[in-house]
């Protein structure tokens, strides 16, 4: 098979400028070259770090708002928990050690399932777990859950940054699409025709227009993926942690050029050289994803900063609790507890956007107050 990098030119040479989604789809997920289609995962030894990365602090914290929730949602036959884009696993691991050890009957009622589309990272998942993947996860995608719909409490970290994007600008009042082009033999973005009308429908719909000249991103998939995921859980909460912040902050002259960026060992590289080889993301817009999530059938509750939902999730008093112990892994998960806490630490880059769907689930205490979207 052709690289990438090789596929992509011939697929422009044929075609023409693709659609920075259709770039960025096949540089995160082509099956046998793709970023995540290889099985790349965040962490130490990748390119980027995730919060549920540095130990076992957001894990404990996740841990006290699923027992909040399932306990307070009554009569329910057999919930779920729903991890979206697990990545490495390690997230999920911390999870399920941590509730065998704090809810252990919780535990043992519940189906755990893993909705992850790259067989490569399925299978770094699998491994992580070790036997409790046997005896504990599922992995399923979400046309399969959707078959026996379950009450649900449902995470995925850093997962709606990663899906593609669409970028556009507008110019004395015509909404243009930049779109990846070739010149002398190398991949670059241009600004190419008109949008689609589609994409016109949805800016329109947002309620608020981008400044002349500076570009700003439109993410399709969101709405397709939230509609599947309210399929399957008729009652639950949902919780996505990710970085981005409302769209009349996020786009504008602060940043001209949008949001679209690439790492590769830690450090910000070109998205558009060595397709495949780095991670590729975009902030994220919490008010058109509100509006996507609100369309599918959810009741948006708003967004929150990690760093204060850590806080109303009794962070501070596990810290304190932990301040006299010696033992290493005691000491591993203070400091964790402390990097989600600490002024202008990971926490400080993170919102938590909350949504609920169906009878029964209340607002969600432990977070407490949320910013609701524009």
């Amino acid at each position: 098979m052709r690289p990438l990098l090789e596929r992509l030119r011939l697929c422009v040479r044929e075609r023409g400028p693709i659609s920075f989604a259709e770039y960025m789809e096949a540089a995160l997920y082509d099956p046998a070259a793709g970023y995540y289609g290889r099985g790349r995962a965040p962490g130490r030894e990748g390119d980027f770090f995730t919060a549920g990365d540095l130990g076992s602090g957001l894990a404990l914290l996740l841990a006290t708002q699923i027992q909040e929730t399932l306990q307070r949602v009554p009569e329910i036959p057999r919930p779920r928990i729903v991890e979206l884009g697990p990545g490495s696993g390690r997230l999920l691991v911390t999870l399920l050690e941590v509730l065998g050890r704090e809810a252990p009957e919780l535990l043992s009622g519940v189906e755990v399932a893993a909705v992850e589309r790259s067989a490569a990272l399925a299978g770094l998942q699998r491994e992580n777990l070790g036997a409790r993947a046997a005896d504990t996860v599922r992995w399923a995608g979400l046309d399969e859950l959707a078959r026996a719909p379950a009450p649900a409490v449902v995470l995925g970290n850093e997962l709606i940054d990663a899906l593609p994007v669409r970028r556009l600008v507008l110019r004395q009042g015509r909404l243009l699409e930049l779109r990846v082009a070739l010149g002398d033999d190398r991949l670059l973005e241009l600004v190419e025709r008109d949008a689609a009308p589609e994409l016109r429908a949805e800016l329109d719909g947002w309620g608020f227009r981008p400044p002349e000249g500076c570009v700003f991103e439109i993410r399709p998939a969101a709405g397709p993926l939230l509609c599947d995921l309210a399929a399957a859980v008729p009652v639950g909460l949902l919780l996505l942690i990710d970085y981005g912040d409302e769209a009349s902050t996020l786009f504008g002259p602060a940043r001209p050029n949008g949001t679209v960026r690439a790492y590769s060992g830690h450090e910000l590289v070109s998205p558009l050289e060595a397709p495949g080889e780095r991670d590729i993301t975009a902030s994220v817009d919490f008010t058109a994803l509100a509006r996507q999530a609100e369309a599918a059938g959810f009741e948006v509750l708003g967004t929150r900063p990690l760093v204060e939902a850590a806080l109303a999730l009794g962070a501070a008093e596990r810290i304190a609790a932990l301040a006299g112990a010696a033992d290493r892994e005691a000491l591993r998960t203070r400091m964790s507890l402390l990097s989600l806490t600490a002024p202008g630490g990971i926490g400080s880059s993170f919102q938590v956007f909350v949504a609920v769907r169906g009878e029964g689930v209340e607002p969600v205490r432990a977070l407490g107050p949320l910013r609701r979207s524009e």
